[in-house]
């Protein structure tokens, strides 16, 4: 029996090994905050393994709190329009947006990366912005939008780098998608691809996300819905045409943000689900990038476990 006082861990998609003395550290998404740490006492032969006394800041990942969404003008959500679950997010076209601050998420520096979402335009009023990374006209960063005329279009450093010929359809919802692999990024319009270019863009280490408008907050807004927004860090998900999904989005190891609009009409609660991967490291040099139990019983508390443990 453990019950000298002893914290329980199992961890999995480990690669490498890890063994009893190494000092075993769980970061936050930033690569260098350090939520949790401790010195393995022992380690079990079903990997489970052991830090002395009691040791917080564990957590599993779907305690991870997503990223803080901040609502600007009347944004909210409508519930009497969705493309999957019971909502999604409805701009009117005059100052609303979202906005989520400067993150390494959204730092893809020369990585692969994804950025996806559903729109349903409901009038042409010229561009309108659907997702932009940008904090300068001319920022070495993406912005995905529509032209007049309802063409979507890729924006990266002063430039249109694509500019498709090929239409979104006005009151019906739309999957609309770039993606980067390797130096190569594509446009994609329901699941075709709509132009392609050299991107060997270094797109830097830390960037903000506004949604529904440019990078200001102060132009081309969005007119109609906007659902199942998803940025994926580090994995270009679509590499040929493809049909889009005809389920809600799932978080995966690179998902790096998650909306699903969910919730009553008028609400302004956005949660992002986004969070699905977890940085923990050993001294000896392995990884893992999910926590699948977190046992404190010693101490009176509760035990956490998902599925896969």
């Amino acid at each position: 029996l453990r019950g000298d006082g002893k914290t329980a861990l199992r961890v999995s998609d480990v690669t490498g090994t890890f063994s009893a003395g190494e000092i075993v550290t769980y970061y936050d998404t930033d690569g260098t905050t350090v939520l949790a740490t401790g010195t393995i006492e022992t380690v079990d032969a079903d990997g489970k393994f052991y830090i002395d006394a009691k040791n917080t800041g564990w957590e599993l990942p779907s305690e991870r709190v997503g990223k803080t969404v901040t609502v600007n003008g009347d944004a909210q959500i409508d519930s009497a329009l969705s493309k999957f679950g019971i909502g999604s997010l409805l701009l009117d076209g005059t100052g609303d947006y979202l906005s989520i601050s400067s993150t390494d998420d959204f730092g893809f520096g020369t990585d692969d990366f994804t950025i996806e979402a559903f729109v349903y335009k409901t009038a042409d009023t010229g561009q309108e912005t659907i997702l932009d990374f940008r904090t300068a006209a001319t920022d070495t960063a993406v912005a995905l939008g529509i032209r007049s005329g309802n063409n979507p279009y890729v924006y990266i450093n002063g430039t249109y780098q694509i500019d498709s010929a090929t239409s979104i359809t006005s009151n019906s919802w739309n999957h609309v998608a770039y993606v980067r692999q390797g130096t190569t990024g594509t446009l994609y319009l329901n699941g075709t691809s709509v132009g392609s270019w050299l991107d060997n863009t270094d797109y830097g280490t830390t960037k903000p996300l506004i949604i529904g408008a440019g990078y200001t907050g102060g132009f081309t807004f969005w007119t109609g819905n906007i659902d199942e927004i998803r940025v994926i860090n580090g994995t270009a998900k679509y590499t040929t045409n493809f049909t889009p999904s005809t389920t809600p989005f799932l978080s995966e190891d690179s998902t790096v943000l998650l909306l699903h609009f969910d919730d009553i009409s008028g609400s302004t609660d956005i949660v992002d689900d986004g969070i699905s991967g977890q940085d923990i490291r050993f001294s000896g040099g392995a990884t893992a990038s999910k926590t699948t139990l977190v046992d404190l019983s010693d101490f009176g508390a509760e035990i956490r476990l998902i599925g896969s443990a």
